[in-house]
């Protein structure tokens, strides 16, 4: 069970976001793991560590996952959008439930991690 306190936590954000990178490797193929996908993520990051109340993407294009050609990419980019919205909410969801005394850990690991801002 995921309590408060794992959510806030520096060790749970690090394994979070190594979640996120795995999520982003199953769905190279449609462009998971290239840098705008990589700016996104890094941008809901430092949204949610400052407070902004970041919005997951709402599709593909938002991602900004390939363009799909055909109805099978078409599918398999709106699984891509699901799981990147989940890991990269359990992300948002770690940094938002932070403590003060936390807090600049956090700081320090997203400084260097979002290295595209």
């Amino acid at each position: 069970m995921i309590t408060k306190e794992h959510l806030g936590s520096l060790a749970y954000l690090k394994s979070s976001v190594k979640n996120f990178e795995t999520t982003q490797a199953q769905f190279s193929n449609v462009g998971a793991t290239d840098t705008e996908p990589d700016l996104v993520f890094q941008l809901l990051l430092d949204a949610a560590f400052n407070e902004q109340n970041p919005e997951l993407p709402e599709d593909g294009r938002g991602w900004q996952l390939y363009t799909p050609e055909t109805a099978e990419e078409e599918t398999l980019i709106n699984a891509a959008v699901t799981a990147l919205n989940a890991s990269a909410n359990l992300c948002i969801l770690c940094i938002t439930h932070t403590t003060i005394a936390n807090r600049e850990n956090l700081r320090s690991f997203l400084k260097e991690y979002c290295w595209r801002l």
